[in-house]
């Protein structure tokens, strides 16, 4: 597996700190691959090549997933990805 760096910043324990989070971490995001074409490593390839892209910067790749989407969670950790925190996300719309 891959050795992501630790940037050590906050991020890490309790204090977050937005500003060193956005200076050093990058978001790896929207990856989908289409039913016909799953189970081919295409995926997994995509999200290596951007992570080494992303380290190879400085910075610490990070993405995102659904608790109850076990084949993303499955795949990144994987290739080296370790759960962080449990985050709930929202969807809101305006009424008119």
């Amino acid at each position: 597996m891959p050795d992501f760096p630790r940037c050590g910043c906050p991020t890490r324990s309790t204090d977050y700190s937005p500003a060193c989070y956005r200076a050093t971490h990058h978001t790896i995001s929207a990856v989908c691959t289409d039913r016909a074409y799953r189970g081919r490593g295409l995926a997994a390839r995509l999200v290596r090549a951007v992570a080494a892209g992303i380290r190879a910067r400085g910075e610490t790749p990070f993405l995102h997933t659904g608790a109850a989407n076990s084949t993303a969670i499955r795949l990144y950790r994987s290739i080296g990805f370790e759960l962080r925190r449990h985050t709930l996300f929202g969807q809101y719309r305006l009424l008119a």
